[in-house]
């Protein structure tokens, strides 16, 4: 079935997103599934974008004139597929 799209003199909306979450096991490794999601997606969705994070951990005790602070490494959070509709 062919895409078909009504296009609005002034579209009231600019963008939308669909954010699906699930609780995975911690051992998942979601880089692991990169590669495989990419070549799925790339047709209809063509930017792809990986977001990450990166933990710290801040520790003060009561005797401890400055705190202990740990920095964590950096992993992948989410992996993004997006695209353009329309003329923006």
């Amino acid at each position: 079935m062919p895409e078909t799209f009504v296009k609005l003199h002034n579209p009231p909306i600019v963008e939308a997103v669909l954010d699906i979450e699930c609780d995975l096991p911690p051992s998942f490794d979601i880089s692991k599934l990169e590669s495989r999601a990419k070549k799925e997606f790339e047709k209809k969705y063509p930017k792809f974008e990986k977001q990450f994070i990166q933990q710290h951990e801040i520790r003060k005790e009561a005797d401890d004139e400055v705190p202990k602070v740990s920095l964590g490494g950096i992993s992948i959070q989410a992996l993004q597929f997006l695209r353009m509709i329309g003329n923006n």
